[in-house]
């Protein structure tokens, strides 16, 4: 009886000190997204309101930030990044884009055979949100909670096309075979587009680097750790 009441103790004991580190967690993460909505307000010119619906998204999800601070390990610190785009004297500012977009750190979508920068109907975040140079990616957010922080700001998620275009880097008439999913199922109608497609523009395929896919180049070489 003295062994199950020590063994009860010890479990009630290690539920408080987990709970104890969650919490920590939460602290930790409330005040790393702190530092990230001050940003945010000052870069991006958010109003109070804006700020106010980021912020209750942010708060009803408990997860949304730039990674856990107990166990995130990132690659690069913010101050290295800015050292490094200070020493090759590169900066993402573009008057230009700038003044056609309405916002900083936004590019036009259009198609450079065609038009011209200012022609364009759309722009897109040049970054990962929080769209800001040297910031760390916002991650584990929901869909609609992505959603819902593009509307606050006063955008919107992009759709498949613009997405496209812009890693292409010109946006053209969309040109998806929709003739070929009918009467098929979801899984052999988009099968036989996606064949189609690369079919058709596998002689130009390219990545914003050069002509042939280079290993280690983009996040496709990242790594989880054992933790």
């Amino acid at each position: 009886m003295k062994y199950l009441f020590t063994l009860l103790q010890g479990i009630l004991l290690l539920g408080i000190l987990a709970e104890g580190a969650y919490l920590q967690d939460i602290q930790s993460l409330s005040k790393q997204n702190e530092v990230l909505f001050r940003q945010l307000q000052q870069i991006h010119n958010l109003t109070e309101e804006q700020m106010s619906l980021v912020r209750a998204i942010f708060t009803r999800s408990g997860y949304i930030g730039q990674g856990n601070p107990a166990i995130t390990i990132h690659p690069v610190t913010v101050e290295q990044c800015k050292e490094r785009l200070k020493r090759e004297g590169k900066r993402y500012e573009n008057p230009t884009f700038e003044k056609i977009c309405g916002a900083k750190y936004m590019a036009p979508l259009y198609n450079p055979a065609v038009e011209r920068p200012e022609d364009a109907c759309v722009c897109i975040d040049q970054f990962e949100f929080p769209n800001i140079p040297c910031a760390y990616p916002v991650v584990w957010v929901r869909a609609k909670e992505a959603v819902e922080i593009c509307e606050a700001m006063g955008k919107r998620l992009c759709d498949a096309h613009e997405w496209e275009g812009a890693c292409a880097g010109a946006l053209i008439w969309p040109d998806y075979r929709f003739d070929l999913a009918a009467g098929r199922s979801p899984k052999n109608a988009i099968h036989l587009m996606r064949e189609a497609h690369n079919r058709k523009y596998s002689p130009k395929k390219s990545w914003s680097y050069g002509p042939e896919y280079r290993a280690g180049v983009c996040g496709s070489s990242s790594r989880k750790s054992s933790g």
